[in-house]
């Protein structure tokens, strides 16, 4: 049977290995979420909503008390004004690219970051659309325009830029002259920026500016609570979309695929993001996340691998000089019991790298780094 595009292009190394890794005993260190159990009122939270009904339809866009509590935190957080009406919930942050590359990528270009979170050139295929890598430190007006030249010679035009600070999987935050020049070549060209802050609140150095708090009308951010409630089986994700008219249309296009996110998610959305439960343990979190980077900084000079420390996001991303991180990650998960993303999954030039979650108990993941690198010395003898 023949489909309208090539699965084969849309699953990835690290999906495979992400499915075989189901043993009790394997490490998982390739899964994009904390390891932390949820607060204990975020709990409370999932038994209140059953007990107050919130189990049938909601507004295609969410519950309205909802994207109020959004709004709020998004004037008092990310400085960002907006109103209730340009937001619209989703079924988790990828639900909401999805819904965004729906409405405007079909047949157009997109540019992502390089390296980039594996699963963006997957979501932009199933929107039918096409993508080019940019070095994500050299993202700015001179490497857009490069890239859109390129692409007007070949008779397309550029549609809209993706960025995502801090960003999966190397942690870059994007610098306030970056975003203003990603900006001003999105105002000259008449592109959109798709902004991905899921890591809002994983900042290890330097502070995270979301860029529709300069100028949002060219602006789609997406956020979750995947990462910042350790949610991720939650599925809630929102969008803050340029305008009303755009939020009416991405709602229109939520109501014919999935009706509306959960209802009683979306109360615990509600509870969390209302009464600030990240405020309880986030600094927390990032104590372990910095004493974990701390431990494979060590462990990697002992063998002279330089890399670069995550300035922000829940990963480790670094080199294996001499690898093929294909042939790593299957052969590790199956002789050391360890499962790893894959780096050639991140874009181009990263056959050598491996991604690991970070955000996990330090006793898991110092046996995960050991077992790595014991693997890793073996293969090079």
């Amino acid at each position: 049977m023949h489909w309208s595009f090539d699965f084969k292009r849309i699953i990835t190394h690290t999906d495979r290995v992400i499915a075989k890794a189901k043993a009790p005993d394997i490490i998982k260190l390739s899964w994009g979420e904390p390891a932390f159990p949820p607060s204990k009122k975020i709990r409370e939270a999932l038994l209140e909503a059953f007990n107050k009904g919130y189990t049938r339809y909601t507004p295609p866009a969410g519950l309205q008390e909802l994207r109020e509590a959004i709004s709020d935190k998004l004037r008092r957080k990310n400085k960002i004004d907006t109103d209730p009406s340009e937001i619209i919930v989703t079924v988790g942050g990828t639900g909401a690219l999805h819904l965004i590359f729906r409405l405007i990528a079909k047949g157009e270009v997109i540019t992502i970051p390089n390296p980039g979170w594996f699963a963006y050139p997957s979501v932009i295929r199933v929107a039918e659309a096409n993508l080019v890598w940019i070095d994500e430190k050299k993202y700015g007006y001179e490497a857009l325009q490069k890239a859109r030249e390129g692409l007007k010679r070949k008779g397309k035009e550029l549609k809209a830029i993706v960025i995502n600070s801090p960003s999966n999987p190397s942690g870059y935050i994007f610098s306030e002259k970056q975003l203003k020049e990603i900006l001003d070549f999105a105002e000259d060209y008449s592109a959109y920026i798709i902004s991905d802050e899921v890591y809002e609140d994983f900042i290890l150095e330097g502070k995270h500016i979301s860029i529709a708090s300069i100028k949002k009308d060219c602006v789609f951010t997406v956020f979750s609570l995947s990462k910042t409630y350790a949610l991720t089986g939650l599925r809630i994700g929102y969008i803050v979309a340029p305008d009303k008219q755009i939020a009416k249309e991405l709602t229109i296009l939520q109501l014919h695929t999935c009706v509306c996110p959960t209802s009683f998610a979306q109360y615990v959305a509600l509870v969390c993001i209302r009464d600030r439960i990240e405020e309880e343990y986030i600094s927390k979190w990032i104590s372990v996340i910095k004493e974990n980077i701390q431990y494979l900084d060590k462990k990697l000079k002992e063998r002279g691998i330089t890399w670069e420390k995550p300035k922000g996001g829940i990963y480790a991303w670094f080199p294996l000089p001499r690898i093929d991180s294909k042939k790593f990650a299957f052969e590790l998960l199956e002789k050391k019991k360890v499962a790893v993303a894959v780096g050639a999954d991140f874009g181009t030039k990263w056959d050598e790298y491996i991604r690991i979650t970070t955000a996990v108990e330090p006793e898991i993941f110092r046996e995960g780094i050991d077992r790595i690198l014991q693997y890793y010395d073996e293969i090079q003898k």
